[in-house]
Protein backbone atom coordinates (compact mmCIF):
# COMPACT_ATOMS: atom_id res chain seq x y z
CA UNK A 1 0.00 0.00 0.00
CA UNK A 2 3.04 2.25 -0.02
CA UNK A 3 2.15 5.56 -1.91
CA UNK A 4 -1.14 5.08 -1.98
CA UNK A 5 -3.41 8.08 -1.41
CA UNK A 6 -6.64 7.81 0.38
CA UNK A 7 -9.61 10.17 -0.11
CA UNK A 8 -11.64 10.42 3.31
CA UNK A 9 -15.35 11.65 3.09
CA UNK A 10 -16.28 14.42 5.18
CA UNK A 11 -17.03 13.98 8.98
CA UNK A 12 -15.50 11.19 11.17
CA UNK A 13 -13.23 8.94 10.08
CA UNK A 14 -11.79 6.15 11.96
CA UNK A 15 -8.52 4.38 11.26
CA UNK A 16 -7.86 1.06 12.91
CA UNK A 17 -6.61 -2.23 12.41
CA UNK A 18 -10.47 -3.56 13.26
CA UNK A 19 -11.82 -3.92 9.07
CA UNK A 20 -15.00 -2.09 10.49
CA UNK A 21 -13.18 1.05 10.60
CA UNK A 22 -12.81 3.22 7.30
CA UNK A 23 -8.98 3.14 6.80
CA UNK A 24 -7.82 -0.26 8.10
CA UNK A 25 -4.59 -2.06 7.79
CA UNK A 26 -3.77 -5.21 9.55
CA UNK A 27 -0.67 -3.91 11.15
CA UNK A 28 0.05 -5.17 14.38
CA UNK A 29 1.04 -1.89 16.10
CA UNK A 30 -2.08 -0.13 15.58
CA UNK A 31 -5.25 -0.79 17.95
CA UNK A 32 -8.64 -2.34 16.72
CA UNK A 33 -9.86 1.42 16.83
CA UNK A 34 -6.80 3.53 16.99
CA UNK A 35 -8.10 7.13 15.71
CA UNK A 36 -10.63 9.36 14.17
CA UNK A 37 -9.74 12.25 11.91
CA UNK A 38 -13.03 15.08 11.96
CA UNK A 39 -13.56 17.58 10.01
CA UNK A 40 -15.98 20.36 10.97
CA UNK A 41 -15.78 23.96 9.21
CA UNK A 42 -12.89 22.87 6.77
CA UNK A 43 -11.15 22.60 9.58
CA UNK A 44 -9.99 18.95 10.88
CA UNK A 45 -7.89 17.43 13.13
CA UNK A 46 -6.84 13.65 14.49
CA UNK A 47 -8.43 12.36 18.03
CA UNK A 48 -6.16 9.32 19.52
CA UNK A 49 -8.66 6.93 20.74
CA UNK A 50 -6.58 5.42 23.83
CA UNK A 51 -4.35 3.31 21.48
CA UNK A 52 -1.95 0.93 23.30
CA UNK A 53 1.46 2.86 20.94
CA UNK A 54 -0.70 6.07 20.53
CA UNK A 55 -0.81 8.51 17.79
CA UNK A 56 2.10 11.15 16.58
CA UNK A 57 1.25 14.57 14.62
CA UNK A 58 4.82 15.65 13.33
CA UNK A 59 6.57 13.20 16.24
CA UNK A 60 4.87 14.44 19.19
CA UNK A 61 2.26 12.36 20.94
CA UNK A 62 -1.46 13.68 20.77
CA UNK A 63 -4.84 13.09 22.29
CA UNK A 64 -6.20 15.28 20.02
CA UNK A 65 -4.71 17.95 17.10
CA UNK A 66 -5.50 20.21 14.95
CA UNK A 67 -4.01 18.51 11.51
CA UNK A 68 -3.00 20.76 8.42
CA UNK A 69 -1.67 20.19 5.44
CA UNK A 70 1.58 18.28 5.12
CA UNK A 71 1.57 17.14 8.87
CA UNK A 72 2.78 13.66 9.06
CA UNK A 73 0.75 11.32 11.09
CA UNK A 74 2.58 8.55 13.04
CA UNK A 75 0.24 5.44 13.65
CA UNK A 76 1.48 1.92 14.23
CA UNK A 77 4.75 1.19 11.55
CA UNK A 78 2.96 3.85 9.08
CA UNK A 79 3.28 7.65 8.10
CA UNK A 80 0.49 9.46 6.90
CA UNK A 81 1.14 12.54 4.91
CA UNK A 82 -2.24 14.91 5.86
CA UNK A 83 -3.02 16.65 2.08
CA UNK A 84 -5.77 19.36 1.10
CA UNK A 85 -6.83 19.70 -2.18
CA UNK A 86 -7.63 23.43 -2.65
CA UNK A 87 -8.99 24.92 -5.78
CA UNK A 88 -9.02 28.79 -5.17
CA UNK A 89 -9.14 28.65 -1.43
CA UNK A 90 -12.74 26.32 -1.96
CA UNK A 91 -12.62 22.16 -0.68
CA UNK A 92 -12.94 19.60 -2.93
CA UNK A 93 -15.61 17.42 -2.57
CA UNK A 94 -13.20 15.04 -0.82
CA UNK A 95 -10.36 17.05 0.57
CA UNK A 96 -8.22 14.91 2.45
CA UNK A 97 -5.70 12.47 1.29
CA UNK A 98 -3.13 9.94 3.23
CA UNK A 99 -0.18 9.32 1.49
CA UNK A 100 1.46 6.25 2.94
CA UNK A 101 5.21 5.33 3.27
CA UNK A 102 4.91 1.95 5.15
CA UNK A 103 3.27 -0.94 3.40
CA UNK A 104 1.23 -2.93 5.64
CA UNK A 105 1.53 -7.50 5.83
CA UNK A 106 0.39 -10.01 7.81
CA UNK A 107 -2.49 -10.54 9.60
CA UNK A 108 -4.17 -8.94 12.97
CA UNK A 109 -2.77 -10.20 16.27
CA UNK A 110 -4.65 -10.14 19.36
CA UNK A 111 -2.27 -8.98 21.91
CA UNK A 112 -3.83 -8.28 25.95
CA UNK A 113 -2.37 -5.64 28.00
CA UNK A 114 -0.91 -7.85 30.34
CA UNK A 115 1.10 -9.75 27.92
CA UNK A 116 2.76 -6.49 26.59
CA UNK A 117 6.28 -6.18 28.11
CA UNK A 118 6.75 -2.62 27.01
CA UNK A 119 3.87 -1.73 28.92
CA UNK A 120 5.29 -3.71 32.61
CA UNK A 121 8.86 -2.08 33.28
CA UNK A 122 9.37 -4.88 35.75
CA UNK A 123 8.57 -7.81 34.20
CA UNK A 124 10.46 -6.66 30.81
CA UNK A 125 14.00 -6.33 32.96
CA UNK A 126 12.96 -9.80 34.46
CA UNK A 127 12.60 -11.63 30.94
CA UNK A 128 16.03 -9.79 29.97
CA UNK A 129 18.91 -12.54 30.76
CA UNK A 130 20.53 -12.01 34.54
CA UNK A 131 23.83 -11.72 33.22
CA UNK A 132 22.78 -9.23 30.28
CA UNK A 133 24.25 -5.59 31.02
CA UNK A 134 21.36 -4.57 29.04
CA UNK A 135 18.96 -5.47 31.92
CA UNK A 136 21.47 -3.41 33.89
CA UNK A 137 21.26 -0.39 31.61
CA UNK A 138 17.73 -0.59 31.27
CA UNK A 139 17.26 -0.62 34.47
CA UNK A 140 19.19 2.04 35.23
CA UNK A 141 16.55 4.23 32.05
CA UNK A 142 14.02 3.20 33.66
CA UNK A 143 14.90 4.39 37.42
CA UNK A 144 15.74 7.93 35.84
CA UNK A 145 13.05 8.16 33.85
CA UNK A 146 10.47 7.59 36.23
CA UNK A 147 12.61 9.47 38.91
CA UNK A 148 12.55 12.96 36.79
CA UNK A 149 9.41 12.74 34.95
CA UNK A 150 7.69 14.65 38.11
CA UNK A 151 10.55 17.06 38.25
CA UNK A 152 9.61 20.74 37.00
CA UNK A 153 12.37 22.92 38.63
CA UNK A 154 15.91 23.03 36.08
CA UNK A 155 18.05 22.85 38.90
CA UNK A 156 16.25 19.54 40.92
CA UNK A 157 16.61 17.99 37.42
CA UNK A 158 20.16 18.95 37.17
CA UNK A 159 21.13 17.23 40.20
CA UNK A 160 18.88 14.36 40.20
CA UNK A 161 20.18 13.63 36.41
CA UNK A 162 23.90 13.78 38.16
CA UNK A 163 22.91 11.68 41.19
CA UNK A 164 21.17 9.09 38.80
CA UNK A 165 24.46 9.05 36.59
CA UNK A 166 27.15 8.27 39.66
CA UNK A 167 24.73 5.16 40.63
CA UNK A 168 25.22 3.76 37.13
CA UNK A 169 29.14 5.47 36.11
CA UNK A 170 31.76 5.00 38.60
CA UNK A 171 33.15 8.16 38.87
CA UNK A 172 33.99 10.81 41.86
CA UNK A 173 32.55 14.22 39.93
CA UNK A 174 30.16 15.19 37.22
CA UNK A 175 29.47 18.65 35.70
CA UNK A 176 26.06 19.92 34.10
Amino acid sequence: MKGTAFSLPAGEVSIGRDSSNQLWAADPALSRRHCLVLAHDEQFSIRDLKSRNGTLVNGVPVEQQQIRHGDQIYIGDSVLIFLLKEDGGHFDKNPVEFLETAGFEGSPVLLRAEDSLYLQPDKMVANLPPTARRARDLNSLLKIATGIGGIRDQDSLQWQLLGFIFDVVPAERGAV
